[in-house]
């Protein structure tokens, strides 16, 4: 585990540290940082299943924050990955990016993306998960933003963080469901926010189907599943050793796995299985048939991502033995052959300045290098024997052919799209080379190290499918028991012996790549009809539905905004009223142990209820000052009535005595004052109404407030009676203990009282 945080370190301290000329070195310093963690993972790597390694760092034991990690077979494969192919990624970028300003940011923001995909697929903790998951759309952001001045490039970059953004918040509000779940079953904070402690019995919880709903919205976005997979085209708008970075081993492949992550915990069962089965087999064959339609080499190789991303998602949510094992084999291929395809582009579009495939040709002897790396990434692709991609196809048969039924439609779905990928893939590797399309203009000589990094990512793919032993021992076995929860063994063969489904899958397999061959041979026309028939329909897509979404938020929230803040004081304190009210009204709807709070009332206390507030109701209908005020004063005789029938007789007297002094002061206030205008009644009812319950729902909050003992209340509640001969022991408080204090405070209301009668005599005597 330290060899993977020094190496992350070091690679950040060559991008920030390094100046001026100096810093050429850079991308090749984290190259090497990057390939010397991916070599020592493999050296490393148990011989056998074992215990994970962990290291956690405790953050806010309060709020159960903590960096805590997990290097187990999963992690370990995924981090190979990321640092094999970013070493790669990162020697291409230092030929390929070179005539670009700004490249110590760039630099900066590709080794930070690194970092945080590194801490994501070994965080343990879900809340250092999800800010590892925001970090990549963040970075990933500013990566495919790289060409910063295009506006075409500014709306893809933000397309893609906008789907991505949104869909960390759904997968937040799962996490923070799962963690309560775990706390309700006696884990502390800290530990119900690991991934490692998730216990099954969620899965007969209430909240389990909404918990799937939030992880299939997370995993969809990040994966690029239909519908949310219209980011991931758009991002080809950034420069290609983003793209062959981000949509091979990294960004495209963290919902992938999440997805495997939770799988032990949460999977399983015909909901989760169900779901993800359905959404992977949908977007697999949206993805081949879009990648048909296109002409731009780039374009046709992200669509093709999403059919390989639906596949993953798919036997994922399959979720059997083989099922697994074919997620891995594909999800390890994939990453190399699409790698290497992308800076194959690269090195086309930088000779030739054009991805066209109808126009290209002719270029197997100014790119020999590419050419050889096209036709092994190309022939991996597409599933032929002994690349490395040929395993994951057989055994992605052989997973459908054992479910029965529901196999032969997902067989008749995988088949149409291999068909397709095969096409596309020899289509890839034939035209820009070896067709009689000549290019015209000058061409550009690709540097040797741009020819050299796809060539060893696609010997890489043919090394491990002429030796996959070193992989099933030391990475696919301990990759594949994580993922299953259980030990499970990965034995890949290139021949299985004779029997029915091995001839089943020997004979999909040939009809495969029989009739990609054609489909390759016959790409101009399949890729001017499929274009032409999703054209009539691009109006109720996703993307035009994206648009509207966008172009229609400003108008909402202009809209929104006019009415809220329309300059108008009283708008505004109706809305913090009633916005008030509704928290307070919270309590009432609040149920403790399974029953809710209910409102009793006697007889007594309902003609009391109607005595206090029919009056008040009544002075917010009428106009009149002087009605008002007597139905007021009916109020609070109402409330003297109420003292005296809860057994209160000197509040009662007390409340009287006040009420009629009040009602007698207003009414002579009324001689002396001058006359209003008439105001039209009822304009500012809502607010009296909103500010009356808001008064009257805190009151109920603060009397179930617990009161804190306090040595004055003890005292007074020991000595009243004793000393006093009291027993109420408000009264003895006023009257004995405080009598000072409410001498002085009846001195002040006779003074005040005075001081009124001065002025009303005064007043007449002028008059």
């Amino acid at each position: 585990m330290e060899t993977i945080f020094w190496s992350v370190a070091a690679a950040l301290a060559s991008v920030v540290t390094l100046r001026g000329r100096a810093f050429r070195l850079a991308p090749y310093l984290v190259a090497g940082f990057l390939l010397w963690l991916s070599v020592s993972l493999i050296v490393t790597a148990p011989a056998s299943v074992t215990h994970p390694q962990t290291f956690s760092w405790a953050w806010s034991n309060t709020f159960g924050a903590a960096l805590d990690f997990r290097l187990d077979g999963l992690s370990r494969v995924l981090v190979i990955l990321i640092g094999f192919i970013g070493s790669g990624v990162f020697c291409y970028s230092a030929s390929y990016m070179r005539p670009v300003p700004g490249l110590q940011g760039f630099y900066t923001t590709l080794t930070l993306f690194t970092a945080a995909m590194i801490g994501l697929v070994l965080a343990d903790n879900l809340i250092a998960f999800f800010l590892f998951w925001e970090s990549t759309s963040v970075c990933s952001f500013l990566l495919v933003g790289t060409n910063h001045q295009s506006a075409s490039t500014r709306e893809s970059a933000r397309k893609a963080l906008f789907l991505t953004v949104g869909g960390g918040l759904m997968l937040l509000i799962g996490f923070l469901m799962i963690s309560a779940h775990g706390q309700s079953t006696g884990l502390s904070l800290s530990d119900s926010l690991r991934f490692s402690m998730i216990g099954r019995s969620i899965v007969d919880s209430p909240s389990f189907p909404v918990i799937v709903f939030c992880m299939a919205v997370g995993i969809a976005t990040k994966s690029a599943q239909v519908p949310f997979h219209i980011w991931l085209p758009a991002a080809m708008a950034g420069p290609t050793p983003v793209s062959s970075f981000l949509h091979s081993a990294t960004m495209v492949k963290a919902g992938v796995f999440l997805l495997a992550r939770l799988t032990p915990s949460l999977g399983g069962n015909e909901l989760w299985n169900t779901s993800f089965t359905i959404m992977g087999s949908i977007t697999m064959v949206t993805g081949a048939i879009l990648a048909s339609a296109q002409r731009d080499i780039k374009k046709i190789l992200a669509y093709s991502t999403i059919a390989v991303l639906g596949t993953l998602v798919m036997l994922l949510g399959i979720g059997t033995d083989i099922a697994i094992k074919a997620a891995i084999v594909y999800l390890v291929a994939h990453a190399l052959y699409k790698a290497s395809l992308f800076q194959i582009v690269g090195n086309i579009d930088y000779a030739t300045g054009s991805r066209d495939i109808k126009t290209l040709g002719s270029l197997a002897r100014m790119l020999p290098l590419t050419a050889t790396a096209a036709v092994l990434s190309a022939l991996s692709k597409a599933g032929a024997p002994p690349l490395f991609g040929f395993f994951g196809k057989e055994l992605a048969y052989l997973a459908k052919i054992q479910l029965g039924t529901v196999g032969i439609l997902l067989l008749f779905m995988a088949f149409l799209t291999n068909v397709l990928l095969v096409g596309l893939a020899l289509s890839i590797c034939y035209r820009p080379f070896w067709s009689k399309n000549t290019i015209t203009g000058e061409l550009n000589a690709v540097p040797l190290p741009m020819s050299l990094v796809p060539l060893v990512l696609s010997v890489a793919g043919l090394f491990i499918g002429l030796f996959p032993a070193f992989f099933d021992q030391y990475l696919g076995t301990q990759m594949a028991s994580a993922i299953a929860g259980q030990d499970l063994t990965m034995k890949l063969k290139l021949w299985h012996g004779i029997n029915f489904e091995s001839l089943v899958v020997i004979a999909l397999s040939a009809a495969t790549l029989a009739i990609g061959v054609l489909a390759a041979v016959k790409v101009k026309p399949i890729i001017s009809f499929t274009s032409a028939k999703l054209s009539s329909v691009q109006h109720c897509g996703p993307n035009n539905i994206y648009e509207r979404v966008i172009s229609g938020i400003p108008r909402w929230a202009s809209s929104i905004v006019s009415k809220l803040q329309n300059g108008n004081l009283k708008h505004y304190i109706t809305w913090t009223l009633a916005g008030t009210l509704a928290l307070l009204s919270l309590p009432l709807f609040h149920t403790v142990d399974g029953i809710r709070p209910t409102l009793r009332l006697d007889w007594i206390e309902a003609a009391l209820f109607v005595a206090i507030s029919l009056p008040v109701i009544a002075a917010l209908i009428v106009s009149n000052e002087f009605s008002k005020l007597i139905l007021l004063g009916a109020s609070g005789f109402g409330v003297v009535l109420a003292f005296a029938a809860f057994a209160a007789p000197d509040l009662a007297l007390t409340q009287l005595l006040v009420e009629a002094l009040v009602l007698v002061f207003v009414l002579a206030l009324f001689r002396v004052v001058p006359g209003v205008e008439e105001k039209r009644p009822g304009r500012s009812t809502p607010t009296a109404i909103a500010l009356g319950l808001s008064l009257a729902f805190g009151a109920l909050l603060l009397a179930n407030v617990p009161e804190l003992p306090n040595a004055s209340k003890i005292y007074f509640l020991e000595h009243s009676y004793l000393e006093a001969f009291g027993k109420n022991v408000v009264n003895v408080i006023l009257v004995d203990f405080r009598a000072l204090d409410t001498f002085g405070e009846a001195v002040v209301v006779a003074i005040a009282a005075l001081g009124c009668g001065s002025l009303l005599l005064a007043n007449e005597r002028t008059s």
